[in-house]
């Protein structure tokens, strides 16, 4: 009877041996399969940001060209407004007989028109080596110019302070100061 219990004994072990090997295959395959949807999953989520930063790199890259467009536009416009403002300097020069400095200042114009037509290149950095080789060209038109820039933008900011001081002196005056 003793061979008969340890026999018992023994198939009872096998059996649970062989229960925990199933389980064990079974948990192992379903933490693989577990692990193989995370990595497929991680995979999908990983392209989606991909295509997404893909996608605001190329909204930024838009933005800042749209940027650079209306910037360069706004300044060809303003080199062509000088340009005519120099145009009627030099016709002015030319009638009060100053002859050298209404050369100059056609010169300028001259000059100037050619940065405007140079500046309206399609490509900000074509436009950009078009203004570089106006100024190597044209060294007394492009001093002028940045002369004139320097003028503007200083009489700019002397109106913009004055305007902002008698702004808030107003205030002061409206608040029984």
């Amino acid at each position: 009877m003793m061979a008969n219990s340890s026999t018992s004994r023994r198939r009872a072990s096998d059996g649970r041996d062989s229960r925990t090997a199933r389980k064990s295959a079974e948990i192992k395959r379903k933490v693989s399969e577990n692990l193989s949807d995370a990595r497929e999953e991680a995979k999908d989520d990983l392209d989606d940001m991909v295509r997404a930063a893909r996608d605001d790199v190329h909204d930024m890259a838009s933005a800042a060209g749209d940027y650079a467009k209306g910037q360069k536009a706004q300044a060809t416009e303003q080199i062509g407004g000088i340009a005519e403002a120099i145009e009627r300097a030099a016709t002015e020069l030319a009638s009060e007989g100053r002859d050298v400095a209404e050369r100059y200042a056609r010169d300028l114009t001259t000059g100037l028109n050619h940065l405007s037509r140079s500046a309206q290149s399609p490509s900000v950095d074509r436009a950009m080596n078009n203004v570089s080789r106006f100024g190597r060209e044209h060294p007394i038109a492009f001093l002028g110019l940045a002369a004139l820039s320097g003028f503007a933008i200083s009489r700019f900011a002397s109106a913009s302070a004055q305007r902002l001081q008698r702004s808030s002196s107003g205030h002061e005056k409206d608040d029984g100061r």
